[in-house]
């Protein structure tokens, strides 16, 4: 994305997530349902984590409803 700030391409596949970064330069355009790919991403705690704890409550919060909610507003979708 930092090549289409600096005028360096014209345009680039990316998640449409990426609508958020800079709209004063960026539109987004779907591609057609049979060609978009969607992936995952996972969250844990790793072994050496100093708070686990707090941690764990951050999990929490992303998988609630509120963390939900802020994914949806940035493009991202929460599947179970």
């Amino acid at each position: 994305m930092s090549f289409i700030n600096k005028k360096k391409v014209d345009a680039a596949l990316g998640w449409d997530a990426f609508k958020n970064l800079n709209t004063e330069t960026m539109d987004r355009i779907d591609l057609p349902k049979d060609l978009q790919v969607h992936r995952n991403t996972a969250i844990g705690v790793i072994t050496f984590s100093k708070n686990k704890e707090l941690a764990k409550k951050f999990i929490g919060f992303l998988v609630s409803e509120e963390g939900k909610k802020i994914y949806e507003e940035y493009g991202w979708h929460h599947v179970e």
